[in-house]
């Protein structure tokens, strides 16, 4: 024969010539492998080698040609049934592995009467080249898009079918031998495989050439700038998740940025998941309300997400299908040792083996259990990355309907929700549903392993794995109270989170008042005292949690002592290896789902709260959508207007009803107006739907039109109406309101603080409840803009402000800006109109930003202009400016209604009508003649009015000479030059060129690994001791835990040893095995026990100091952080942060401390049974240490650029909040929420980018963990061959095998989580280490001040140390009672001066002596509570009104009643049901601006201090209340010193001195008759140009 044949196809030996041979025994009783078997396995390969060599050479001439290799985009545009023919593919490499593993062993069994004979592999190994040559060729004709190159595929497929079908032919088991049972044989069960597969392909290819090729189809990128290509590359790329190679390359080179990350597919953007979302809420509310039931939100989810979820269940459940691979295939591999130790393998005889002998193949064993934890995990990451995306989904939905929930509330101030409470439904329980979307395949998955693995423990041991189960029953209820007390604390914990941040954030909003009255302390203690309820819940929860771990520690303990304790005496046999290492690493099994229990029940508890709490928010009753879409309504939800039975006019109006719920019942006119408001409108409970006409074309809310006969002389008409704030209470708080605004006109609303006019305009935007009547517009889609009395700004540009997204026209934008005396403000900002405006526009004065308001209602375009109060807070010149040029010159020219809310009544006599407002009524309406003409008194007062103001000003151009514009410009300069003073990398600190008009600080971010320090500073705040001793029963753990293993070695090999000898009557001693045993044991959960008690306590001590530390550190800070610092940032800080300190880094922490110290255990395990090992680990050692830096270089920026990026999604939040009726009046809603959605967004790139890059590294140790488990079975395998090593010491070895892998990943991926979460530490000990305000000093006399004398001794002020001053060598006396006005021109310096005297800002030369003590050596808190300010700005806190007056609780109710009474609000507070106990909602917002000045000003007459500062103390209340004010001071102050910062000249000509400032100096100081004497005094020319005598 050919000497090719002989190789190939095998030579038979030659046998011996004397003796027997068994082999050639057996070689007469069968069938030799036939000639025609080798030649159809040659034949076979022919197709493999062809393909091989055209697809090698066809993809190099292409891939030289530069016109067939053009790739114009980097995405893989997949052909039809790509995934199905990869997963196909991959399944058939496994097949061919197989196939040669059968050929080898097959062909091993021929040994001793043939020679080799590589017929029976070699086809299976170029099979096995063919198929990955077929999915390189593959991948490159999607790459090139090149569909026709198909065809050669195809015709291999063909041939292949065919050269199976041959070799088919000749398999033993399909050739007529009777002895030979075909379905054993495994080579013939491969062929059959192979051939189908094959012909699958075949049908594949045909689907390719035929869609392909005719229709040239494909996946076109969606974005230019679109780096996600999660859905653009193959199947092996996205499930071992290379794809992300390219980033983390760019992330180890260089730190990430957001710039790398580009944007996100259309499938994962916000926008698309809201729809989505939305459509299925929308139609399970329909369907709700019709069954008249509670919607579900769960129906929604499921609804929404069913296909995710199914598909992460299947791979969840393959995934658990392979875990019990493991022990199986252990109990195999230690099986087999047993029998080769008892002598039981017997020589094989040559034949084709079948599946069994195939899988009891002690090599073979050893692949299976390297390679079915490999296909587990790689499924695991694979299902967990989906997971994550579902959350990512779920959690950017809820954060959009959330949002767009919050901008169809009816107003906070009649609600019981808070910025607070509704900022946790964006942050914490939308972050819960991403947390449980991320395990929620595990609520099922655990029960199920616990199930299966039970069940292989009772057919191991038998009825010893009753008994077991019975302890496990036993500690599970246990299981379910903590479970279920644990929940009660989260919630707890929840609840009073909730209270600590609505605390909080009114404290960030009000820090300057509490800093003027020395209160922050105060507050910090009502705040901590919350912390510390929240803090008691978490420990109490990290308690349970902590009982948790010992839990799952206990109870395999209890299993195996039980188990290994009972099963000798019950099934009367030995432990042996196989049964002793199979049934500890079951009971191991049982740990992670017992582990996992309390987690996931606990995500499912978390979730199934936040989803009630979202379900209860999203039933909050919300503004008439109808009204809001312009469709015809005479109704309004939670807005004004209702419906109108009829309107009694010159002309008949035809308006359309419609029917609610709760019906409508009009009334006559002739009703009384006191009669009870019962037939109130019904708030909205649904109308979830983001209507694109309520958005488009920027139109306001409509609260009802009419269709016809409806004159053009009348712009809104409001008929009978009734309106409450609170819609739980049938109280009106404007009665009977009737009256008819004409179009194109100026109506201008007075009256007293209370009387209603605030409320009036909020009536007619649709902000309050109608009780009865309506509000009706012109026409559909009148378009409305709206200046709140206390002007909203956002954080942005000023030019952004005013042009609140239209478009940009330069010339009406200039003319807007001289009207609205803006030009000289632009002149002096750093960068003009560019210049960022902080947050609440706090680089802003208060005229300044209701002038930007005002601009910003000119700019718009909108028919009716609704203005409140805007002339308060503006000096009289420019108030005129405004009002001639802007509202008159502008507004009115241009045929716009103007509705004017004013205390400024001397311009009622350009109004075309006027309203006059008193408790709630409108008394008088008509022309400013008709109304002086009928009431006498009301005359007069308007007169004196009018005595004292100018009817006209000059331009406010002509006010401002150079000096005034250079001091206006450095005071500007001084405000909106943001300065860091912090690091925002390892180098110095970063100030903010003024040259660019940013305001506020870019958010720290620290470059490179967390630094050592942060984490020293962690183990500080735990306290060493605690940490110590956590340390040392950690170790004793794991010594314990070694030991208990390594006992189990020795008990199964005496079993073991003993079953080697047939005849041995000698028994194991089980009762020594089983005592020691339990001994180990017990002493392992006793140091269990120890260390989970100091973790506890260490992570609790951590939470409260750190705290503690953030909170004061942060309220005792200069004024100047929070004017930089945008509150959102502050919130991120004491919300994500604080929470992530408190629960999460405690799991994550100690996990990875406890994973850290058992590794090294586990590696001297091995080692020492096969020290081998030590040394092939080594490589795999480096490796792992490359991938751990390369990776958490990437995951440790990434993760902080899902920190950062999520700050400006809640201030983005807070900001709209806080302006909700300007946003509705404009129907700038759209806007605000497609701004939301890219904020969202930006924030989920890096998280699932985050995401993506867990499952990376997860993929890449897959691949070490498969070599590891390679090295350490065939290692010790080999070792057992070689040196006899025992089976039960190769069981020890693989059990730890399995160990070791699993620590390797738990290592990495909690070293990268604990480094991402420490993140949150060093954000909040940035925030720990901030410059403070001094608070120590000597304490002056209880009774300092008693005089009131102030000496100011050449003073020199700065807002910063890297400013210049902005008061300069200020000199100035005021005597003990005397009664100063300070006055100048914008910019001058008067806030800075009293801000000085409470220390707001420093002096870094000269001093301040008030009763000859020096301000600067006063203790901080002292100083403020002895003085007394009136502010401009009000504000109250919640809380009752007593706590307002008096949070220290100091003073008596009659106290408090005499304060009221003198601020004119005893009346007021009198009428309220609980009087001083009346809850004030949050920032005040149920009492009216004027009121909330009022309440300023009980405070002052309560504080009763010697000196007194009033700071414009009058701008928001009407003139017969400041008059009464006025008195009174005059009387109540008559001792006192009272420093009067004037913007209107009127309220400072009583004052005994004046004090002009010009440039931060004094320019004049004298008595106002001596100053107006001197007609060249700075003070003279102010009065003149105001006209003030």
């Amino acid at each position: 024969m050919d000497p090719f044949w002989d190789w190939y196809c095998g030579e038979a030996i030659e046998n011996e010539p004397n003796g027997s041979d068994p082999a050639k025994d057996f070689l007469f009783n069968i069938s030799l492998p036939a000639d025609d078997e080798c030649v159809a396995n040659l034949l076979s390969i022919i197709p493999h080698i062809l393909f091989i060599f055209v697809s090698s050479l066809t993809l190099t001439c292409l891939s030289c040609c530069n016109k067939c290799n053009h790739i114009d985009s980097v995405y893989l545009r997949k052909f039809p049934y790509h995934t199905f023919r990869w997963l196909l593919l991959a399944i058939f490499l496994f097949i061919c592995m197989c196939s040669i593993a059968e050929g080898v062993l097959t062909d091993l069994t021929y040994q001793s009467i043939f020679t080799t004979q590589p017929h029976l592999y070699v086809p299976q190994c170029f099979a096995f080249l063919a198929v990955i040559c077929s999915l390189v060729y593959f991948q490159y004709c999607e790459a090139w898009h090149s569909p026709k190159l198909a065809w050669i595929p195809l015709i291999y497929w063909l041939l292949a079918v065919v050269g199976e079908a041959v070799k088919l032919r000749t398999q033993p088991g399909f050739v007529s031998d009777e002895e030979t049972d075909f379905v054993l044989i495994f080579r013939f069960e491969l062929a059959i495989v192979s051939a189908v597969v094959y012909l699958i392909m075949l049908i594949l290819e045909l689907a390719v050439v035929c869609t392909k090729v005719s229709f040239l189809q494909y996946l076109s990128p969606e974005k230019p700038d679109m780096y996600y290509y999660e859905d653009y590359v193959n199947v092996i790329s996205y499930s071992l998740f290379y794809w992300m190679n390219w980033l983390l390359k760019v992330g180890y080179q260089s730190p990430l940025e957001l710039k790398h990350l580009g944007s996100l597919p259309v499938k994962h953007t916000t926008k698309y998941n809201y729809k989505k979302f939305r459509r299925n809420f929308k139609k399970e509310m329909d369907d709700a309300t019709n069954n008249k039931r509670i919607p579900s939100m769960w129906k929604v989810y499921i609804q929404t997400y069913w296909y995710p979820f199914l598909m992460t269940f299947l791979l969840k459940l393959i995934a658990d299908a392979l875990v019990i691979v493991i022990p199986l295939t252990l109990d195999a591999i230690t099986s087999n040792v047993e029998r080769r130790e008892q002598g039981q393998i017997s020589q094989a005889i040559p034949h084709h083996i079948s599946v069994s002998e195939f899988f009891e193949d002690i090599y073979v064993l050893s692949v299976i259990f390297a390679l079915a934890p490999f296909v587990q995990f790689m499924l695991l990451q694979v299902q967990f990355y989906q997971c994550s995306v579902i959350g990512v989904h779920l959690r950017s939905a809820m954060q959009a309907i959330v949002y767009e929930k919050s901008l169809r509330l009816s107003n906070l101030s009649g609600s019981s929700l808070t910025v607070g409470e509704i900022t946790n439904h964006m942050s914490t329980d939308a972050m819960n549903l991403l947390f449980f979307a991320q395990k929620m395949q595990l609520t099922w998955s655990v029960p199920v392993r616990l199930i299966i693995v039970m069940s292989l423990l009772y057919y191991y041991v038998g009825i010893s794995a009753i008994l077991g189960l019975v302890s496990v029953f036993l500690l599970l209820p246990l299981q379910a109270i903590i479970v279920k007390k644990s929940s009660k604390h989260q919630k707890e914990a929840l609840g009073h989170a909730d209270d600590r941040l609505k605390k909080c954030s009114e404290m960030l909003n009000g820090i300057k008042l509490l800093k003027l009255y020395g209160w922050e302390d105060i507050y910090m203690n009502l705040m901590e005292a919350v912390r510390i309820k929240e803090l008691k819940s978490v420990l109490n929860f990290n308690t349970q949690f902590g009982f948790t771990v010992i839990l799952c520690f206990a109870l395999p303990v209890a299993l195996n002592i039980v188990i290994f304790g009972t099963y000798p005496s019950l099934s009367g046999k030995d432990l042996t290896s196989s049964v002793a290492f199979t049934t500890f690493v079951l009971i191991n099994l049982l740990v992670d789902p017992l582990y996992q229990m309390p987690a996931v029940l606990s995500n499912l508890v978390n979730a199934v709260v936040a989803t009630k709490r979202l379900q209860k928010f999203f039933l909050v009753p919300e503004i008439d959508k109808k009204a809001l879409d312009g469709q015809t309504s005479t109704e309004r939800g939670s807005g004004a207007g209702g419906a109108i039975a009829g309107i009694s006019d010159s002309k008949q109006l035809i308006t359309k009803r419609f029917s609610w719920r709760r019906g409508w019942k009009g009334f006559s006119s002739g009703e009384s107006q006191d009669e009870e408001c019962n037939e109130r409108t019904p708030l909205m409970m649904k109308s979830f739907e983001f209507d694109p006409k309520y958005v488009s074309g920027g139109g306001t809310p409509n609260i009802s039109t009419v269709e016809e006969g409806y004159g053009d002389e009348t712009a809104i008409k409001i008929t009978r109406g009734h309106f409450t704030w609170d819609r739980e209470s049938n109280t009106p708080i404007l009665r009977n309101i009737h009256v008819a605004f004409p179009a194109g006109k100026l109506v201008m609303v007075v009256g007293a603080v209370g009387s209603g006019k605030s409320s009036l305009l909020s009536a007619i935007v649709g902000e309050m409840t109608t009780l009865k009547g309506g509000v009706q517009f012109e026409k559909k889609n009148t378009k409305v803009a709206y200046t709140t009395q206390r002007a909203w700004v956002i954080n942005a540009t000023l030019r952004e402000n005013i042009l609140f997204g239209k478009p940009f026209d330069h010339y009406k934008y200039q003319r807007i800006i001289d009207a609205c005396a803006l030009k000289p403000d632009l002149d002096v900002l750093p960068a003009g109109d560019l210049t960022e405006i902080g947050e609440k526009g706090i680089n802003l004065s208060g005229g300044q930003k209701q002038r930007v308001s005002v601009a910003r209602a000119m700019y718009s375009d909108k028919e009716i202009v609704l203005m409140d109060d805007p002339l308060s807070a503006l000096d009289v010149h420019v108030g005129d400016h405004l009002f001639t040029d802007g509202i008159k010159g502008i507004l009115l020219k241009a045929k716009r209604t103007v509705i004017l809310v004013t205390h400024q009544l001397q311009h009622l006599q350009h109004a075309n009508l006027v309203l006059v407002m008193k408790d709630g009524r409108i008394v008088e309406q008509g022309t400013f003649d008709d109304i002086v003409s009928r009431d006498a008194n009301l005359f007069a007062d308007w007169s004196l009015t009018q005595d004292i103001h100018s009817e006209s000003a000059t331009s406010a151009s002509e006010f401002d000479d150079e000096e005034e514009r250079r001091a206006r410009k450095e005071q500007m300069r001084q405000k909106s030059i943001g300065v860091t003073g912090q690091n925002t990398g390892k180098g110095k600190p970063d100030y903010v060129k003024s040259t660019t008009g940013e305001l506020m600080e870019a958010e720290e971010l620290e470059r490179g690994s967390v630094s050592y320090e942060v984490y020293l500073y962690l183990l500080k705040s735990m306290g060493w001791p605690t940490i110590i001793s956590y340390l040392i029963f950690r170790i004793l753990q794991e010594v314990a835990n070694i030991g208990r293993q390594f006992w189990l070695a020795a008990w199964s090999d005496a079993g073991v040893v003993l079953n080697r000898t047939a005849n041995s009557t000698e028994e194991v001693d089980s009762n020594y095995y089983v005592i020691g045993y339990t001994a180990i044991s017990l002493g392992l959960l006793i140091a269990t026990i120890m260390m989970a008690l100091f973790g506890v306590i260490a992570f609790y001590l951590a939470a409260k100091h750190i705290h503690v530390a953030m909170v004061r550190n942060i309220f005792r800070s200069p004024i100047r952080f929070f004017d930089t610092t945008p509150v959102g940032r502050i919130l991120n800080r004491l919300s994500n942060d604080t929470q992530i300190i408190d629960i999460k880094l405690m799991v994550t922490y100690f996990s990875f401390m406890y994973y850290v110290i058992s590794l090294p255990a586990s590696l001297l395990s091995i080692g020492i049974i096969t020290p081998v090992f030590l040394v092939e680990i080594i490589p795999c050692f480096f490796i792992y240490i490359y991938l751990q830096r390369y990776f958490i270089r990437s995951s440790r920026e990434l993760q902080r650029l899902d920190s950062i990026t999520r700050s400006p999604v809640y201030a983005h939040f807070s900001e709209t909040l806080g302006g909700l009726p300007t946003i509705r009046a404009y129907g700038e809603e759209e806007r605000f929420f497609n701004t939301l959605l890219e904020k969202i967004d930006i924030n989920n790139t890096a998280f699932l980018y985050l995401q993506a890059g867990y499952s990376w590294i997860g993929s890449q140790l897959n691949f070490i963990s498969l070599t590891l488990m390679l090295m350490i079975s065939l290692t010790t395998i080999i070792t057992m061959e070689v040196s006899g090593l025992s089976s039960s010491y190769v069981g020890l070895s693989l059990s730890y095998a399995i160990t070791v892998t699993y620590l390797l990943y738990m290592i990495l991926r909690f070293a990268a989580d604990t480094e991402i979460q420490m993140n949150a530490v060093e954000r909040v000990r940035h925030y720990t280490q901030l410059s403070n305000e001094d608070p120590s000093g000597t304490e002056p006399p209880p009774t300092w001040p008693s005089l009131g004398g102030i000496q100011i001794e050449d003073i020199y002020v700065r807002y910063a140390d890297n400013l210049p001053p902005v008061l300069t060598g200020v000199n100035l006396y005021v005597r003990p009672g005397e009664k100063v006005g300070i006055c100048g021109r914008t910019g001058s310096g008067k806030s800075s001066l009293t801000l000085t005297l409470f220390r707001l800002i420093n002096m870094f030369e000269g001093r301040i002596l008030i009763d000859g003590e020096d301000i600067a050596r006063l203790p901080l808190a002292t100083l403020r509570r002895r003085l007394s300010i009136i502010p401009q700005d009000p504000m109250l806190f919640s809380g009752s009104i007593r706590n307002n007056l008096d949070p220290e609780g100091k003073k008596t109710d009659s106290d408090l009643w005499k304060a009221l009474e003198t601020a004119q609000l005893k009346a007021v507070v009198s009428e309220l049901e609980t009087g001083l106990d009346y809850v004030v909602t949050e920032g005040g917002e149920n009492f009216s601006v004027g009121q909330r000045q009022l309440f300023c000003v009980a405070r002052a007459f309560l504080r009763n201090s010697k000196i007194l500062i009033m700071d414009e103390a009058t701008a928001s209340i009407d003139y017969d209340t400041e008059k009464v004010l006025q008195t009174v001071t005059s009387s109540a102050f008559l001792d006192k010193t009272v420093i009067t910062i004037a913007h209107r000249i009127s309220t400072i000509m009583n004052s005994d001195t004046i004090v002009v400032l010009n440039e931060g100096k004094i320019v004049e100081h004298d008595t106002p008759e001596i100053l107006l004497s001197k007609k060249s005094s700075l003070f003279a020319s102010l009065v003149q140009a105001n006209k003030v005598y």
